[in-house]
């Protein structure tokens, strides 16, 4: 009857209730938690470079995502006039950097920073030779064209004009030029080349005194970013100082 029917029903549903709710209680219903997502490092080899005397070569470094590709790479350096850094290559997880000898800085370390778009890093420690030698160039030397202090200058402008000055008759165009960028960051332009003439509006050069040669010279660069600061330092001898001839922005 009505009693039968009413059991059968409860009976029912403690059997639904048991099979939704076995091995646990109302407040013990597992919740799956997704799993964390492993931190990005990068790492590089080697970590450590020590230029020999009168080394020319750069240093190449391999540099290693532990997960996903890279989309960017930046290096910046302690100090940007005596070591070039540039990321040469991007592929997948795996980088490459070229770290080049500039200058002389009496064999104090430079600390070079890479970091990718996840916010990523890693170090390297960078120490140029030890020596020096009396600079080929003087203090004199500078650029000419755009003139030092130029601003909104093209980033595609592509050559730099310069007078070097130096106490040398048979001074040999060997002299690079080497651009820090934003105070941290590198580009490396060409070897120069002499000009029989300053470009076209470039100052008149001051009468030389004894002992003293000048050259006018011109290098290409490549393309800068925008908005920022561009020192240009001038190198021959990696066992001296570079140059400093001048500076713009773009």
């Amino acid at each position: 009857g009505m009693r039968n029917h009413r059991r059968a029903f409860f009976y029912a549903f403690a059997a639904t209730s048991f099979v939704i709710a076995a091995g646990c209680g109302p407040s013990q219903v597992a919740v799956e938690q997704p799993l964390p997502v492993p931190a990005v490092t990068i790492t590089a080899n080697p970590t450590t470079i020590a230029f020999a005397l009168d080394q020319t070569a750069a240093q190449v470094i391999s540099v290693t995502r532990s997960s996903g590709s890279f989309a960017t790479l930046t290096a910046v350096a302690s100090d940007p006039t005596v070591i070039g850094v540039s990321v040469t290559a991007l592929s997948l997880n795996t980088a490459t950097v070229s770290v080049l000898p500039i200058g002389s800085n009496v064999g104090a370390p430079v600390s070079v920073r890479l970091t990718d778009s996840s916010g990523a890093s890693t170090a390297l420690t960078v120490t140029p030779a030890v020596c020096g030698r009396p600079p080929n160039m003087t203090p004199a030397t500078a650029m000419i064209a755009p003139t030092n202090g130029a601003t909104h200058v093209p980033t595609n402008v592509g050559t730099l004009y310069f007078t070097v000055f130096s106490h040398s008759p048979q001074f040999v165009a060997t002299a690079r030029i080497h651009l820090v960028i934003g105070g941290t960051q590198t580009l490396e332009g060409t070897s120069m080349l002499v000009l029989a003439t300053p470009p076209g509006g470039a100052p008149t050069p001051a009468p030389l005194p004894p002992g003293l040669y000048e050259y006018v010279e011109a290098g290409t660069i490549p393309a800068l970013p925008a908005g920022t600061t561009v020192q240009a330092l001038l190198y021959d001898d990696t066992c001296q100082g570079p140059t400093a001839a001048g500076s713009f922005s773009t």
